[in-house]
């Protein structure tokens, strides 16, 4: 605004030049983001659970969750570099 008025022309300017897809990219690798923290809080309490209650599944259930995290961490990775 200058002086109360605004701008109309620098306003359509942005709009013709204004690509909705950077704004479904930010979206999307916002989401691969939050997944990576929920994989991450689902590996936390696996291990907590795994000190806390004895089974011979332990192992197996542990590596799972690793697991999932090292796949949600490699998807936001490649989408990283994909996007």
């Amino acid at each position: 605004m200058n002086g109360g008025t605004i701008d109309w022309n620098k306003i359509a300017v942005f709009l013709i030049h204004f690509s909705p897809w950077i704004l479904v990219r930010i979206l999307f690798l916002a989401g691969f983001a939050a997944y990576l923290v929920f994989a991450a809080v689902v590996a936390i309490q696996i291990f907590a659970m795994t000190k806390t209650v004895s089974s011979p599944l332990n192992f197996l259930v542990r590596l799972f969750g690793f697991l999932h995290f090292v796949f949600a961490l490699g998807v936001l990775l490649f989408m990283l570099g994909a996007l």
